[in-house]
């Protein structure tokens, strides 16, 4: 009982070791994940901010080449600067414009297309209750003409009996 007891001390402790070690080895795959993480986050935001900076830059050295052609042809540069500008304002405006309207677009017709669904079914549920009442009245009707047909063939085959004794 001794010896067991021992042993089951002793694979408690050995359990224990394991247990210790395993969660050492995670938090150090953790942290080495969380590093990598780290680091991959920083090269892309020096690299977008990069690719960024090199979009600004080729702006400026194209619209400085713009302006360098323009002062060499002797043109008043300002105006043309100012044209050039009022140009893009308006060409960024249209766009915004455009997809405004293509949003307001997109919901009226949505919309819209729920309204006709819903118009059209209130339509046929309208048309689907008249026709079941129609078919209601016709059968009831045909029902008591044929009830009457059956009444009237009965009086008269016990007429004719009657009058045949």
């Amino acid at each position: 009982c001794r010896a067991r007891s021992e042993l089951i001390r002793k694979i408690q402790q050995i359990v224990r070791i394991q247990s210790v070690f395993r969660m050492a080895n995670y938090k150090r795959t953790y942290r080495r994940t969380q590093l990598s993480i780290i680091l991959i986050q920083k090269h892309w935001r020096g690299y977008d901010t990069w690719y960024s900076y090199q979009i600004i830059f080729l702006s400026a050295v194209i619209i400085q080449s713009g302006v360098r052609r323009m002062l060499r042809k002797n043109w008043n540069a300002s105006i043309h600067i100012q044209a050039a500008y009022r140009g893009y304002a308006v060409r960024q405006t249209l766009v915004y414009k455009h997809f405004a309207v293509t949003e307001i677009q997109r919901v009226w017709r949505g919309l819209n297309g729920f309204r006709k669904t819903r118009s059209i079914r209130s339509l046929l549920f309208t048309q689907n209750a008249a026709a079941i009442r129609i078919q209601c009245l016709w059968h009831g009707g045909r029902g008591r003409v044929i009830f009457r047909h059956e009444m009237n063939r009965t009086r008269e085959e016990e007429v004719t009996k009657t009058f045949a004794l």
